[in-house]
């Protein structure tokens, strides 16, 4: 069985720009922004369906630290253009 979708929390202060950041970063991949919810304060990224949520967290919270890795196309090319793209 695998995960059918993860959620991940951001700050208030920093929700807008990790939302640009992961929509750049996770083009090459396949995936793009495919629902915005909540006055855009969660986000669901994916291919076909949204396996990656941003939620944006009350100011008065702060986001807990989190590793998250995503599978990428086996091409070469893919993989190159999202390296240029997050770096």
């Amino acid at each position: 069985m695998t995960i059918n979708h993860v959620f991940m929390w951001a700050s208030a202060a920093r929700s807008e720009s990790l939302q640009a950041f992961y929509r750049a970063v996770l083009r090459p991949i396949g995936y793009t922004e495919m629902i915005r919810a909540n006055d855009g304060n969660l986000v669901g990224y994916g291919s076909d369906y949204p396996y990656f949520w941003l939620q944006t967290l009350s100011a008065d919270k702060n986001p807990l630290p989190t590793h998250i890795a995503f599978d990428a196309p086996s091409e070469y090319s893919s993989i190159q253009m999202w390296w240029r793209t997050k770096l």
